[in-house]
């Protein structure tokens, strides 16, 4: 599907550089307005919860910067929704048109896990439909058959068969990692279930969904670190000749200005180069230029 930039972008591509510039900053000000006022982790939030309305109205003002298939780190929304057993969450996400990758690897290490892994973990729980979550993974095409590598001694504090905490006879130099299917996921015996059963409820729900096509698989999130939109406006913004530094630009003091909001680099690049702060330029105040012409007049004798 082509992406379309918003209307001030593409008028601004057309225009003299002077108002293309000034179109250019409105465009990004009010998607970095959408931005401040939603943050990724509400958007995620909203998911968890199962708010839909508050998910939908966050996704129609900031779904430049946020999307269901963005993964920073600790998942995609989908992963989140399973997370937090959310059911009308997972169904929201995986109906058309949203129609997110069930299969889709989080960021971990060593190939990341799917929805279906995590909600493999979490399936015993009873405080939400955990249980109707797997399944509802399954009816979507999820691969019940691809496997994750976890640490060896995954989940902490477990033991292992052959192990010296179980008085068996330990093995020499075991790996350091080891691989798990779905079902070596499930808890071996959650509140309210008896040993074993878990794991054998998802066993009977993987052997109903077995005639489901599955769907393909689908690597860890490797995309831009917001919506293509997004992107694309700060691509451009970029790109536009620069219009600072003002004859009396100064660098902005160590602390920073009110309305920076605390945001700057480590390091000032010197004027008229990226990185140069002119962002949060101000024309420099009489009594800064006559402290900087007297710093320098002090220089010069001390000379």
């Amino acid at each position: 599907m082509p992406v379309h930039p918003p209307p001030l972008l593409s008028l601004s591509l057309s225009l003299q550089p002077s108002l293309s510039h000034a179109l250019s900053l409105l465009s990004l000000s009010l998607l970095s307005l959408s931005l401040i006022l939603h943050s990724s982790s509400q958007y995620t939030d909203a998911l968890r919860c199962a708010d839909l309305d508050r998910f939908r109205a966050i996704e129609a003002a900031a779904g430049h910067w946020w999307h269901p298939t963005l993964d920073r780190g600790a998942g995609a929304a989908l992963h989140a929704a399973v997370d937090a057993g959310a059911l009308a969450s997972v169904r929201l996400l995986l109906a058309t048109p949203r129609s997110v990758p069930v299969n889709q690897r989080d960021a971990r290490p060593h190939g990341g896990w799917t929805p279906l892994h995590r909600a493999a973990v979490v399936a015993h729980h009873t405080h939400v439909p955990g249980l109707a979550v797997f399944e509802a993974l399954l009816a979507a095409g999820a691969d019940p058959g691809a496997t994750v590598e976890v640490e060896r001694d995954w989940p902490p504090g477990g033991e292992e068969e052959g192990s010296a905490a179980t008085g068996g006879t330990p093995t020499s130099s075991p790996p350091a990692r080891r691989t798990l299917t779905v079902l070596d996921l499930a808890v071996k015996k959650g509140h309210g279930w008896a040993p074993g059963a878990v794991r054998a409820r998802l066993a009977a729900a993987i052997a109903v969904a077995a005639g489901v096509p599955k769907a393909p698989a689908c690597p860890p999130y490797a995309g831009p670190p917001h919506g293509p939109v997004a992107s694309a406006l700060l691509a451009t913004w970029a790109a536009l000749p620069p219009r600072y530094p003002p004859p009396n630009w100064r660098p902005p003091p160590p602390a920073g200005f009110l309305d920076a909001g605390g945001s700057r680099p480590g390091a000032w690049a010197p004027a008229g180069t990226p990185g140069d702060g002119s962002c949060f330029v101000r024309p420099a105040r009489a009594g800064e230029v006559a402290a900087a012409a007297a710093a320098a007049a002090g220089a010069e004798q001390q000379g």
